[in-house]
């Protein structure tokens, strides 16, 4: 499979949310507290809800994007209380939830499409069975 193919399949954006997930708990260890920080990570899990939001959610992910959802307000709640580590390490919490969510809904049209061509491959093989002499 080359790495176009990996990266747009279900399993490579599963790897990248996973990468994803891991950047962003590391760059919630190492950080400052400030205002502009704490700016920052709010609006980087802004973005991630709204782009979870976007997907085609099941149940459990739309579970996890309203945990991610609640997060990031608490997280708008102690920036404007100017509580910026806290702030700033609930909008990665955030910004995680919300990518993991992404990345359930993208696994579970996966599972769904991969469904869909099995069913379509055995209803071929069914009328070449069929067709044969």
């Amino acid at each position: 499979m080359t790495s176009e193919r990996f990266a747009r399949s279900g399993r490579g954006r599963a790897v990248q949310a996973v990468a994803l997930l891991l950047a962003g708990a590391l760059s919630g260890a190492c950080a400052t507290g400030s205002p502009t920080a704490s700016a920052a990570s709010i609006g980087s899990a802004d973005y991630a809800v709204r782009k979870a939001a976007e997907e085609e959610l099941g149940d459990r992910s739309q579970v996890v994007l309203r945990g991610a959802e609640d997060k990031l307000e608490e997280a708008r709640r102690l920036r404007d209380a100017g509580k910026h580590d806290q702030a700033e390490r609930l909008a990665d919490e955030a910004a995680m939830d919300a990518q993991l969510a992404d990345a359930m809904a993208q696994n579970t049209v996966a599972h769904r499409y991969a469904d869909e061509a099995a069913r379509a491959l055995r209803e071929l093989e069914e009328e070449a069975r069929r067709s044969a002499p």
